[in-house]
């Protein structure tokens, strides 16, 4: 029994040194320019950090790289919270949490030509940005590998002002995002 398997495992080594694989090498050169149009797991957002002054102007923006602890592209709502406490004193004020966004481009490589034919590239920005209600996990879909340094979350800090202006009406804060949209996004495309 012990010769007949070793008689096997020999004559199957053997079988597999004259199998012709170039064609797998020529598979792979074909597709490499195309590995940038694969969805890919994400192993990093950029984390935009956005402080707003009494004046509801933006005063500073901070940029930073968050890596993801695993493969699975989430933010745990305890890292979550790390991050946000951490950011919250900045220039020795105290800044409070306004809002989150996140931006994850989640399209399709097959719908990739058709979404650039029918829309408008400035499109990019709105159809991927989406406001987060409340701290909770974060979970970051699959992108285009081309695309993988445009996925970010956003965070809007405040300082509570000191007058009647009340920051947390659906106006002003729509005059926020708009404010960061344009000084963020846009200057990434």
């Amino acid at each position: 029994m012990f010769y007949n398997s070793l008689y096997f495992c020999i004559i199957m080594d053997y079988e597999l040194e004259d199998l012709d694989s170039s064609w797998i090498e020529l598979f792979e050169k074909n597709d490499s320019p195309y590995k940038d149009y694969y969805l890919e797991e994400l192993e990093f957002v950029n984390l935009n950090l956005i402080y707003v002054d009494e004046n509801m102007e933006i005063e500073s923006v901070k940029e930073d790289v968050y890596l993801f602890q695993d493969k699975s592209g989430t933010i745990k709502r305890d890292e979550l919270l790390s991050l946000i406490k951490s950011h919250m004193p900045y220039n020795n004020k105290q800044y409070r949490l306004l809002t989150m966004l996140k931006y994850n481009i989640t399209i399709e490589p097959e719908k990739l030509i058709e979404y650039f034919k029918t829309k408008q590239i400035c499109n990019l920005g709105t159809d991927f940005l989406t406001p987060l209600a409340s701290i909770d996990d974060i979970i970051f879909q699959k992108s285009i590998g081309m695309f993988h340094s445009l996925n970010s979350l956003m965070i809007v800090f405040y300082i509570k002002p000191r007058k009647s202006k009340k920051l947390g009406t659906k106006r002003n804060i729509n005059e926020i995002m708009k404010k960061i949209f344009n000084k963020t996004i846009k200057k990434r495309l």
